[in-house]
């Protein structure tokens, strides 16, 4: 779980308005996907598991190429961690990602207008916030 809220705000350039305006035109409320969003997936039956990825190319309006990013440990509560942007997994750590160094091509998919993708049949990845740290079992932490 988070420790603190979405922040849904978006930041707004000259250089990407018009998509950003059309984009928002044709679904109101809906978050775009951007390259260099990272995207935070909880997961996990008796224990919480938490992956993070990062968008590195958009396929058209409807498509993102994601790789699996590492998380860095919360120095105040050492049971939370948060992604680490640029920091991306060995290809053999990758949990949901065959290669990593490629990435997966992934459909973005909306929840409560918040961006997401599917990772598999138990768990999604949804649109987050860096500065949010997320509560993880601390034996799967060590990974």
């Amino acid at each position: 779980m988070a420790t603190s809220s979405f922040d849904s705000t978006i930041h707004i350039t000259k250089e990407n308005a018009d998509s950003l305006i059309k984009i928002l035109n044709e679904h109101p409320g809906r978050i775009p996907l951007k390259v260099g969003d990272v995207l935070e997936a909880s997961w996990g039956y008796d224990q919480t598991n938490v992956d993070f990825f990062q968008v590195v190319a958009l396929r058209g309006k409807t498509q993102c190429v994601i790789r699996e990013i590492c998380g860095r440990e919360n120095p105040k509560n050492h049971d939370e961690k948060a992604p680490a942007r640029d920091v991306f997994l060995a290809p053999k750590y990758s949990t949901f990602i065959k290669d990593n160094e490629k990435g997966a091509i992934k459909k973005i998919e909306y929840w409560s207008d918040r961006p997401s993708v599917s990772l598999s049949s138990f768990a999604s990845a949804y649109l987050c916030d860096e500065s949010d740290s997320f509560y993880e079992t601390p034996s799967y932490m060590q990974r």
